[in-house]
């Protein structure tokens, strides 16, 4: 019989131990207990409130005692604008303020925000979930606080912009941090805005709180793109400002602050609650944002209506007052960074705010958190107005009775205003089947980068966007078969990237314009300059990072039963390995991080586990560190004789509870989700014959799922087990001898081999669900076979060893 072929097929279907802690977890509400000892301790609190000083308390987490932390007020109209029956004020607890390196998980600042002007509880969460995507920015979650013993209410805990959440989003830690806040209210110095305050950089204290310590030459880099933003001509400021300031996460935070309408912000009169860091390793500023409980119009500008809010320009910046807004204006004023900002508003409101999803997810969160805000002996708002301000406006006490929007009416008429805009409503080029090939470059050839373009629109100016360090540079892209792109005319692009030395680590992305209608702007991923994919030019090593797990909560535990973070390190070579003097680091800047043992060696063909639990004293193999499941990157290092050279680099993005990332098979240049970490063994092996795994962090969106069932020997029966896929209807089970990745909108990544791949039609009963059986004939032993599963989208990926 002869099978239907991949084309054919797409078109037929057109435990009981502890759970690894997480402070923000979004899942739980974690009690956060202090005890005072003083007598008045609250007087105390309140005199020191404009000191900003604290006083000594006692915490209690999950059982845990942490002595002598640190505690304040903190806010600015959050404290004092609170009505007067409220004693909801917010607190900072400084972790090691009295006692050093002592952390809440990892966590030195811990804020407890009141959700002033947000009946709903819900604006300060979902904005950094949404600003999450395109930018670093804080985490956020809730919490119930308690003041000796008392019950005090509900909080949104969010993560403070320090090095804790610098580690997690840059190569370095030690550049410069600032704290964007105003000085001058309203008087068009405008001090935080970026504008040209002079060549003195003392001038720039007026608007940037320096945050960080041991800075070099504070406030020069403000000072230096200040004045390249301002006094450069349009035309030139595309090639001079990308090395002072990353322009791409500029236009993000812009894009969010516009399209989540959190006017109390760069955009707005006030001008501030952002953070700048200067990021030492590719030598810019970015920047982070912070104070988001009015985003959706809770704190608009004088005049603003808050019932019409969502019409403004999606260009706006204040100019009231001689005010000046360069990041907008100057920005706005070069076309490519306009239809990129279009892009990117375009993109936040297609992938986020849009009703459709923006409703679901209010449901989410006041569903978690309903019994607690019923529960709350210190809200600040009814509860009937925490159910009533998702669709309807509440006036609130504040200055003399601010009304808060509704959310639904608010977000459902700023997606139709600018889902509406004559150059934001616009589409751009489908981008699809982004790769980079050879899959493991060599030093100093050049590397094809290669993407489907096309869709309804033409295409115009496809570009491949690299870097090393510091701004993207461009190449163009062709589809002319001679750039790794196929076959002449076939819609599939390349284009390419010079050659790099040995342990260069590459980012790239691609973009392409519209050309009928002209205009608009697409890019892929769509988070553009952002967490772009890299790749690593090979070292030429055979000893490689294999495997990882960043959320540890019921897999393998170490020696002492905790469940923590683990990489797992592979040996490619017929020889043991000698890892004695190498480093392996978290942070590309420090490559000397944490140093392996005399003596580490990983045997021929054979796999040692390495614990990153920031926790030294618990044996050789435990490092410094932590992962993020959040995302970060790891870097394999040689010794200091042969001058640290980076050998291997893991970069990694938001992981999955207990599913690790991992080379399919063992060192392997295709990195999936795997169902069932091996951490410290072989991929195969005994009780390990068929491996669940998934190029989407989550799996099937639909949940059409694959299993294997039986065994393995020769003369056993066995099955592939589908479920979860649309009742009574076609499919098919696809077979392929090696794994793969070829996303395929809209059905997913394909996650074998295309080549030679063969497909079974299947027919799913009722329930979705479809097996297929297999009598394991002799003779096969040895034999590795990739399947997958194909119906409305693709099921995981399963690899079987006979």
């Amino acid at each position: 019989m002869r099978l239907p072929t991949l084309a054919v097929c797409l078109a037929a279907l057109a435990t009981s131990a502890p759970r690894a802690q997480e402070l923000y977890d979004l899942e739980t509400i974690r009690t956060l207990d202090l005890s005072f000892t003083q007598s008045n301790w609250w007087q105390q609190l309140e005199n020191n409130y404009s000191a900003r000083n604290y006083i000594r308390a006692t915490l209690t987490v999950d059982g845990t005692v942490y002595p002598d932390v640190g505690v304040r007020f903190r806010g600015n109209s959050s404290y004092w604008g609170l009505p007067s029956s409220s004693q909801k004020k917010p607190f900072e607890i400084s972790m090691d303020e009295y006692v050093p390196g002592q952390d809440l998980m990892g966590y030195k600042t811990i804020n407890l925000n009141n959700n002033f002007l947000d009946p709903t509880f819900v604006r300060e969460v979902m904005a950094y979930e949404i600003e999450r995507s395109y930018m670093p920015a804080p985490k956020s979650c809730y919490a119930w606080l308690k003041l000796n013993g008392s019950d005090w209410g509900l909080y949104i805990n969010t993560q403070q912009v320090n090095k804790d959440l610098i580690q997690e989003w840059f190569a370095s830690d030690d550049g410069n941090r600032y704290r964007g806040e105003r000085t001058n209210l309203g008087s068009g110095a405008n001090s935080t805005a970026f504008v040209n305050l002079g060549s003195n950089p003392t001038l720039y204290q007026r608007g940037f709180q320096l945050k960080s310590t041991g800075s070099l030459n504070p406030w020069v880099d403000l000072r230096d793109t200040a004045q390249v933003l301002n006094a450069t001509s349009a035309e030139n400021l595309p090639a001079l400002l990308p090395d002072e300031l990353d322009v791409d996460n500029v236009l993000w935070f812009l894009a969010a602050s516009n399209t989540l309408l959190f006017i109390d912000s760069y955009i707005g009169r006030y001008c501030h609650n952002f953070y700048v860091y200067q990021d030492l390793y590719h030598d810019r500023l970015s920047l982070i944002p912070w104070d988001q409980n009015s985003a959706w119009g809770g704190y608009p500008d004088p005049g603003q209506s808050t019932t019409t809010l969502y019409t403004i320009s999606p260009y706006y910046a204040y100019s009231g007052s001689g005010a000046k807004r360069p990041l907008m204006t100057r920005l706005m004023a070069v076309p490519r960074w306009r239809q990129r900002y279009d892009h990117h508003l375009r993109t936040i409101v297609a992938e986020h705010c849009n009703w459709a999803h923006m409703s679901n997810r209010i449901s989410e969160l006041q569903a978690f958190i309903d019994d607690a805000v019923r529960n709350d002996p210190n809200m600040i708002y009814t509860y009937q107005q925490f159910g009533s301000n998702v669709t309807q406006p509440v006036t609130t006490t504040y200055s003399g009775g601010r009304v808060v929007p509704g959310l639904r009416p608010t977000i459902q008429g700023r997606e139709a205003v600018l889902t509406s805009h004559a150059t934001i409503g616009l589409a751009g080029p489908s981008i699809s089947g982004l790769k980079h090939t050879p899959a493991n470059p060599q030093p100093g050839a050049q590397t094809f980068v290669v993407a489907t373009i096309g869709g309804t629109v033409g295409v115009a100016n496809p570009v491949v966007y690299y870097r090393t360090r510091g701004a993207f540079s461009t190449t163009p892209m062709f589809d002319d078969g001679l750039h790794g792109d196929g076959q002449a005319g076939d819609g599939e692009y390349g284009g390419t990237v010079p050659g790099f030395p040995a342990g260069s680590i590459v980012d790239y992305y691609v973009g392409a314009n519209s050309s009928a209608p002209a205009g608009a702007v697409s890019f892929e991923p769509s988070t553009a300059g952002h967490q772009p994919p890299s790749y690593l030019v090979s070292a030429g090593t055979l000893i490689v990072l294999n495997e990882l797990l960043a959320d540890n909560s019921s897999g393998d535990v170490d020696e002492f039963g905790e469940y923590e973070d683990w990489v797992e390190i592979y040996n490619r070579d017929t020889t043991a390995y000698d890892l004695s003097g190498h480093y392996l680091s978290d942070d590309l800047s420090e490559p000397a991080k944490w140093q392996f043992p005399a003596g580490t060696t990983v045997p021929a063909g054979g796999h040692i586990r390495v614990w990153c639990d920031d926790n030294t004293a618990q044996g050789p193999l435990h490092t410094n560190f932590k992962l993020s499941k959040d995302g970060e990157q790891v870097g394999l290092f040689d010794t200091e004789a042969n001058g640290n050279a980076l050998l291997d680099i893991i970069v990694f993005g938001q992981q999955k509870e207990d599913r690790s990332f991992g080379r399919v098979s063992d060192g392997g240049g295709l990195w999936f989700y795997i169902y069932t970490p091996s951490g410290n063994a072989p991929l195969f092996g005994p009780g390990r014959e068929a491996i669940r795994y998934d190029a989407r962090r989550k799996g099937s969106p639909l949940n059409f799922d694959l299993k294997f069932s039986g065994s393995v020997q020769a003369g056993a029966i066995a099955s592939f087990d589908f479920t979860g896929g649309p009742p009574s209807s076609a499919a098919f089970m696809l077979i392929s001898g090696g794994p793969g990745y070829f996303p395929l909108p809209p059905y997913g990544p394909l996650g074998i081999s295309p080549v030679g791949l063969a497909a079974l039609p299947l027919a799913l009963d009722a329930n979705g669900s479809a097996s297929v059986p297999l009598g394991v004939p002799a003779g096969i032993q040895g034999l590795t076979v990739h399947a997958q599963g194909l119906a409305a989208d693709f099921s995981n990926a399963l690899t079987i060893r006979f």
